[in-house]
């Protein structure tokens, strides 16, 4: 059996690349995940949800009071109020599945 770095950039390339694809349906992308990296889509789930989410800018939800990123249904998951952006720019926006989803880029103070 192939032991995977998941620590690698090239990991962490994969899956930044398959969850850009398929935001919404996790499993989905879990499962190219896995077939790219030779190993069970429980395995890249375990990372995702235990390192990657982390990581990865793959998606969010912002309003004025609240951002929450894609995870699980716990509040405590998706919003970290010690992270909040000191400044966003809209970078593009298109149409996806009937919504309007924009590219933000965000600037955090060190």
């Amino acid at each position: 059996m192939k032991k995977i770095n998941w620590a690698s950039p090239k990991t962490e390339k994969i899956f930044q690349e398959e969850i850009k694809k398929s935001p919404d349906n996790l499993s989905n992308a879990f499962k190219l995940i896995g077939q790219r990296l030779s190993c069970s889509a429980g395995s890249v789930s375990f990372q995702w949800y235990n390192k990657f989410r982390f990581k990865v800018d793959v998606f969010q939800t912002s309003s004025s009071k609240l951002t929450k990123v894609n995870g699980k249904n716990s509040p405590t998951v998706r919003y970290n109020p010690r992270k909040k952006p000191v400044h966003q720019v809209v970078i593009s926006s298109q149409n996806f599945d009937g919504m309007k989803v924009f590219t933000v880029k965000q600037f955090f103070a060190v």
